[in-house]
C-alpha cells in the first residue's frame, strides 16, 4: 500500500518519510500517464447510461437500433486497429528479463551476493528478496518483479567476478532500496506482459464500443478511433519517464544509510561504470536497462557523475535526498 510500507525498516524517521513521499509521487506520476484512458472509459460509460436513460442513439425507439451492416462498418475497423495495437505491444517482448538457467555451481560469486543481500535485509528489518541470476554479458544488478514478488537480479558476468563483501553489500543495499521505494522494474514475465497488453487494449477500444451505442453507430467513429489511438500512443511515449522511472539518487542515499559505507558504493559505481563504457549488451528498445545499477549505454535518467556527486555530499554529511524528499 502506497504511503505505508509493508514493514517497519530500521532506518531513521527522516529516511522513512522520504521513501513515503517518493512512493506517493511515483503513484501520482503513473496515474497521470494513464489518466486519458481512465477519463475516456469513465466518460463513455457515463454517456452510455445517459443514452439508455433518455433513449438516445442506438436506444432511440424510433430508430429501431442500427443495421448489422452499419454496426460492422463501425466496429470492424476499430477492432482491426485495436488488434494492431495489441500486436505492437506484444512485439516489445524485449522487456522480459533474461533469467539465467546456468547451474549455481558455475557462478562462484552467488554465495557472496546472497550473503550480502541477507545482511542488508537484516539491517533494514525485512525478509530478503529472492536473488536471481540474469544471463547478460555485463557486470550489473537490478531490482524487479519476479514470479509476482520483488527480487534482486545480478548478472552472470558479475557473479563470475571476484567481488569484496563491502562492494557486494553496497550493490545489494542499492537494489533493496529500490524495493523499499517501490520503483522496481515490473514487466518481467510473458503472462504479466500479456495481462498489461490486454488491459491497455481494453481501455483503448472500450470507450469507442460504448460510444458506438451512444451515437447509434455513427460512421465517423472509425476515423475518431484512429485519431484516438495515435494520441494514446504518443501520450504514453511522452509519459514513458513516469511509467518507467526510478530514483538512483534516493536509492544510493538509502544504501549509504544501510551500510554506513558510502565509499564502497562510490567505488562500485565508478568501477562498474567504467566496465560499461562502450558496451551495449541490451536489446534495442528495451526498457529494463533504465533500472540497472549502472547504465551509460541507453541514456540513464541520472548520470553516474550526478550519483557520484551525491555520494560525495553524503561523505561530507550532506544528505540532499532526505532534505528535499
Amino acid at each position: 500500500m502506497i504511503g505505508r510500507l509493508r514493514f517497519e525498516p530500521n532506518l531513521e524517521p527522516q529516511v522513512i518519510a522520504s521513501i513515503k513521499r517518493y512512493r506517493w509521487r511515483l503513484l501520482a506520476q503513473k496515474l497521470t500517464g494513464l489518466a486519458p484512458l481512465f477519463i475516456a472509459f469513465a466518460g463513455s460509460l457515463a454517456g452510455l447510461v445517459v443514452a439508455i436513460t433518455l433513449g438516445e442513439g442506438f436506444f432511440e425507439p424510433s430508430r429501431g437500433g442500427a443495421s448489422a451492416v452499419r454496426m460492422l462498418a463501425v466496429l470492424v475497423p476499430c477492432l482491426l486497429v485495436a488488434a494492431l495495437f495489441l500486436v505492437a505491444v506484444f512485439s516489445h517482448r524485449r522487456d522480459v528479463m533474461p533469467v539465467s538457467e546456468e547451474s549455481p555451481a558455475r557462478l562462484p560469486g552467488l554465495p557472496t551476493f546472497r550473503n550480502a543481500l541477507e545482511a542488508v535485509s537484516t539491517a533494514v528489518g525485512t525478509k530478503p528478496p529472492e536473488l536471481v541470476a540474469l544471463e547478460l554479458p555485463t557486470a550489473n544488478s537490478i531490482s524487479f518483479l519476479h514470479m509476482d514478488n520483488p527480487a534482486v537480479g545480478v548478472t552472470t558476468a558479475a557473479l563470475r567476478m571476484d567481488t569484496t563483501d563491502s562492494r557486494a553489500e553496497a550493490l545489494m543495499a542499492h537494489e533493496l532500496a529500490h524495493v523499499m521505494a517501490g520503483d522496481i522494474f515490473l514487466s518481467t514475465s510473458r503472462r504479466r506482459f500479456r495481462r498489461i497488453g490486454y488491459a491497455l487494449d481494453l481501455m483503448l477500444v472500450g470507450p469507442f464500443v460504448l460510444l458506438a451505442f451512444e451515437t447509434g453507430f455513427a460512421l465517423w467513429l472509425p476515423f475518431a478511433f484512429v485519431a484516438w489511438t495515435v494520441f494514446v500512443v504518443l501520450w504514453l511515449n511522452l509519459k514513458t519517464t513516469s511509467l518507467f522511472r526510478n530514483s538512483d539518487l534516493l536509492a544510493d542515499s538509502i544504501a549509504a544509510k544501510i551500510t554506513s559505507d558510502p565509499g564502497a558504493l562510490k567505488e562500485t559505481i565508478i568501477d562498474l561504470g567504467a566496465l560499461m563504457k562502450g558496451e551495449q549488451p541490451f536489446p534495442a528498445g528495451a526498457r529494463y536497462p533504465l533500472y540497472f545499477f549502472v547504465n551509460e549505454a541507453t541514456r540513464p535518467l541520472v548520470t553516474l557523475e550526478e550519483r557520484i556527486r551525491n555520494i560525495e555530499s553524503i561523505e561530507r554529511g550532506h544528505w540532499v535526498e532526505f532534505e528535499t524528499g
